[in-house]
């Protein structure tokens, strides 16, 4: 009976990876695929999530964390894409807070980014928060946040 849920996990991941949907219990390193609105695909990868970056000027009690991302096109036009309007740091409590945008520093906002097919980046998504907040996931959603699905990360 184990073995058959565990497959039955794994099928179901599998579908989700495949379709560009939620996957269950994905988490940091794991792969997804968001859909734009004119058929783009990006595969998305969060690979770290760094707290307390030093070198910006902040208000008290706050913070910026860093959260490196791999962006892969994997559709079969290129595209156009500001990735920090999608992206978006899950916070304890169902808050969301999106991305900054922040003019240099150790987590440069990454502005616009243009892949062809096939291609990829590694790109910085720069938040701030309180010192407090607690960091729970993450989602990303193509086409500045209009795309067709919302794949969520969970840390």
């Amino acid at each position: 009976m184990r073995g058959l849920k565990a497959a039955t996990i794994v099928a179901a991941t599998t579908a989700a990876l495949a379709s560009g949907g939620p996957a269950l219990g994905v988490g940091m390193g794991a792969t997804q695929v968001a859909r734009g609105q004119s058929g783009e695909r990006e595969a998305i990868t969060p690979q770290k999530l760094t707290k307390n970056v030093p070198g910006y000027q902040l208000d008290a009690g706050k913070q910026i964390v860093c959260l490196r991302m791999r962006i892969k096109n994997v559709g079969k036009k290129a595209f156009s894409e500001f990735v920090g309007t999608g992206a978006k740091l899950r916070l304890r409590g169902g808050v969301t807070e999106n991305a900054s945008i922040t003019g240099g520093g150790a987590c440069s906002s990454p502005g616009t980014v243009k892949l062809r097919p096939g291609k990829s980046k590694i790109v910085n998504l720069p938040y701030e928060i309180r010192k407090s907040d607690r960091i729970v996931g993450f989602e990303y959603t193509a086409s500045s946040g209009f795309g067709e699905n919302t794949p969520k990360w969970t840390f």
